[in-house]
């Protein structure tokens, strides 16, 4: 069985987030979190003021890697999208 794509799971995340639900525990993109295992992402920024589920990308591959919503399309300086 193959693993889900950063963007299959960013749609679950942004479904979820919109549904106000979930997803079997895991927190959606966005909700704060101290551990990858959180976030339905799998992917938990850790930055210096706050920690949130996010997911990885490149500034070439944002658009594909960081789908609207629930991220805002661009990709950070340190490889994750915001």
């Amino acid at each position: 069985m193959s693993q889900p794509s950063s963007t299959d799971m960013a749609h679950h995340a942004g479904s979820d987030m919109a549904s106000g639900g979930d997803m079997a525990g895991l927190k959606p993109f966005g909700a704060t979190c101290t551990a990858n295992a959180q976030c339905a992402t799998d992917v938990c920024f850790m930055g210096g003021m706050m920690s949130f589920c996010s997911m990885h990308c490149t500034q070439a591959t944002a658009a594909h890697d960081c789908p609207v919503p629930p991220t805002t399309g661009a990709c950070n300086n340190q490889g994750f999208c915001k």
